[in-house]
């Protein structure tokens, strides 16, 4: 539908240090000392074990970063009460500034039952560890998180909560939102071994077994990172470590601590390796957590033989810190998999552009888990690497990357994923351009050696100061709104494109397909027009909408066409007419009836022969254009959805409540997401994006910039 979107959707911001930016960033080397923000893992915990334990919590060097301030804003939703005592920020948690300090008033281990939904956003780690207190509380609540999020998997913690006697559901029952029923948990059987080595899940059993009263031993099949039992001992509680084996006893009260958070690893990992490909330089990174759960990566950075070396070794707050000096050295090729691999996961974006820059063949294998994170890392940072030149390819759990190769200027899509945005920012830093090397880039490249990564907004969930840090050591780097060229799809000679876009009603998938069809010069494939056209014809025709014969012959004898954006049915113009609440009722009869559809797919499918269109519908990318050169999935949030129709309703003087229209939206969702025949779901290689707060100008930018990016001269 064309939606008169609201002053939500104009004019609001996103929060954080970039709205809809990008980063342009040319070869340099680096220079410098610095500190870098505090450790993200390290945050979230330090504020939900402040926020159950009993007394005031008081955390230096806090992460400020958009997953952080989530886990802050679920406990207040709880009843915590949280301040911020220092800050260059007046006091704004919410706010895009790095090092801070807050105090965490403890309610002890119950909590208050929060009013209305839990909103993880984009931190698997919210929603995953508070998922373990949730369990424990006596009330019901649900969490939930953005688009991503609700796509990554969470059986791996409800099972295990189940047996301790919450009662869960969740999409799919695997899928956020999740709906927790807690109080009286019974401990799991011990030893309990767990499936998975993840510090998610363990940290959420972990949480959970607080409740329990009692003991229980826990065994990982492989060491992940340690954060949550070095904090529940410093907080503490009375648990035992020993290596695979962690017991925790029932004499477990936590009382409030002061904690002086380190350096995070994971955010250092980007400047060290910076430092390291690049040649002159030297760094020296004060006050970093060496969390010999999270060492995995200097450890295999040294394997390849790079020169870092630690000084000024102590401890805070139940963590080992330390700096560490960097200076340029030369990699060589080495094999990473088995027990390294989910100590060093989050490292291994920026561990593959170091590998582009080894001797011999580097090989990456194990590493699964990195398809179901912000995005499909292995695919991501293959495919991008590849458009500077890069000698890699995809395994089903990893990558081959073979070195060293002179990476070359060109533009880069983030996914919307902040580990690979930052890990395409270090490549960047040793880019030529492509004239100065004898091969070209697959893809497009840089006559000037420029390296601009689209989509940076991202950066903020982890590392708001990733740029300013970067400039502080030397690198000649610049962000800018993302401005890109318009669609360039028909020149002579090039391949006319089928633009495949879906999303659930009030997303803004048709505005945006006109929009882009429009600049392009494509034909705008409205396939749920076609329904609604059929609709329309049999409630006029009085046909049994509870009847698939009778539907079925009635789509045989039915000519649906398109002219520009107005739709014909059987030659007439019924473009405002399908329009009406009484057919968008009544569409999902027509929408579900196989016979029905596969008629349609013959129709769409035949229009689409030629290429040069763009397709919108609820199952475009997944059913009707598999193919299709180019899949976007956009989505909002349910309120801003409802709010878009109910205005474009009022607009067109058809009579709705807004309560109405909302209720309708929630029903259309159920019935598009569950149905059998075509649901409505994400093509797994199509690109999310959630319009909730962006601009119909946004939203086709950023359309173009990933479409161009894919298909260049």
């Amino acid at each position: 539908m064309g939606y008169a979107f609201e002053e939500t959707y104009q004019s609001k911001e996103r929060k954080g240090l970039f709205k809809i930016m990008n980063i342009a960033v040319k070869k340099s080397f680096l220079k410098g000392t610095i500190n870098v923000p505090g450790d993200k893992s390290i945050s979230h915990r330090a504020v939900m074990l402040g926020a159950i334990a009993k007394g005031i919590t008081r955390v230096k060097n806090f992460l400020n970063s958009e997953d952080t301030r989530r886990t802050i804003k679920a406990f207040r939703q709880m009843g915590v009460k949280i301040s911020v005592i220092e800050s260059e920020c007046s006091g704004r948690v919410d706010s895009a500034c790095s090092d801070r300090e807050i105090i965490i008033e403890g309610k002890g281990p119950y909590l208050k039952k929060p009013k209305g939904k839990i909103d993880a956003g984009n931190s698997g780690t919210t929603i995953r560890l508070l998922a373990g207190i949730l369990a424990g509380q006596p009330w019901t609540s649900c969490i939930t998180g953005d688009k991503s999020l609700c796509f990554r998997p969470m059986r791996r913690i409800i099972l295990p909560l189940r047996k301790m006697g919450a009662r869960i559901k969740a999409r799919q029952d695997n899928y956020a939102p999740i709906y927790v029923r807690g109080g009286n948990l019974k401990p799991l059987s011990s030893p309990h071994k767990l499936e998975i080595a993840s510090a998610q899940l363990k940290s959420c059993v972990l949480l959970a077994h607080l409740y329990t009263g009692k003991k229980i031993e826990l065994i990982e099949p492989e060491k992940s990172r340690d954060h949550t039992e070095r904090m529940l001992k410093y907080f503490g509680a009375n648990i035992k470590v020993k290596g695979r084996h962690i017991i925790l006893n029932p004499d477990s009260s936590l009382s409030g601590r002061v904690i002086s958070i380190p350096g995070d690893i994971s955010s250092a990992a980007f400047f060290i390796i910076g430092a390291i490909i690049t040649k002159n330089s030297e760094v020296f990174i004060k006050k970093v957590g060496i969390n010999p759960t999270r060492m995995e990566i200097l450890s295999v950075l040294q394997k390849m033989g790079a020169n870092v070396q630690l000084d000024n070794k102590s401890m805070e707050g139940g963590e080992p810190v330390a700096d560490i000096s960097i200076i340029s050295s030369g990699l060589k090729g080495i094999s990473i998999r088995g027990k390294s691999i989910p100590l060093i996961i989050d490292e291994i974006p920026i561990l593959t552009v170091a590998a582009t820059q080894a001797r011999g063949k580097t090989v990456i294998r194990d590493a699964i888990e990195l398809r179901i994170k912000e995005t499909d890392r292995i695919k991501s940072m293959v495919t991008e690497l590849k458009k500077m030149g890069a000698d890699i390819r995809e395994l089903r759990d990893g990558m081959v990357i073979n070195g060293p190769t002179q990476l070359k200027g060109a533009d880069l899509n983030s996914y919307a994923d902040h580990r690979t945005a930052m890990a395409l920012v270090i490549a960047g830093l040793i880019a030529e351009s492509r004239h100065s090397a004898k091969s070209r880039p697959s893809g497009r490249g840089s006559a000037n050696g420029k390296t601009t990564i689209h989509d940076v907004e991202c950066i903020n969930t982890s590392s708001p100061e990733f740029a300013k840090i970067l400039k502080k050591l030397g690198a000649d780097i610049s962000i800018a709104k993302d401005d890109p060229p318009t669609l360039k799809l028909r020149r002579a000679g090039e391949r006319r494109l089928i633009i495949a876009i879906d999303g659930p009603a009030g997303s803004g998938k048709s505005t945006v397909a006109k929009e882009i069809a429009k600049k392009s010069g494509y034909v705008y494939l409205d396939t749920g027009a076609m329904y609604r056209a059929l609709t329309l014809k049999a409630m006029r025709k009085k046909v049994n909408l509870r009847s698939p014969k009778a539907l079925v012959n009635l789509a045989e004898k039915t000519k649906i066409s398109f002219k520009g954006e107005k739709v014909f049915l059987d030659n007439r113009d019924v473009s405002a007419e399908i329009r009406a609440p009484s057919v968008s009722n009544n569409t999902h009869f027509i929408a579900t009836v196989p016979g029905v559809r596969e008629r349609m797919k013959i129709l769409q499918r035949k229009m689409g022969d030629r290429g040069g269109i763009v397709a919108e519908g609820r199952d475009m990318g997944t059913i009707i254009f598999p193919n299709a050169h180019r899949k976007f999935y956009l989505d909002a949030k349910i309120m801003v959805r409802a709010k878009r129709r109910y205005k474009e309703l009022k607009e067109k003087e058809y009579s709705a409540t807004f309560k109405k229209v909302l209720q309708d939206t929630i029903r259309r969702d159920k019935r598009d997401s569950e149905r059998d025949i075509a649901p409505l779901r994400k093509a797994k290689d199509a690109v999310l994006i959630d319009t909730t707060n962006m601009t119909i100008k946004e939203v086709v930018q950023r359309c173009q910039v990933l479409t161009n990016d894919k298909y260049q001269d």
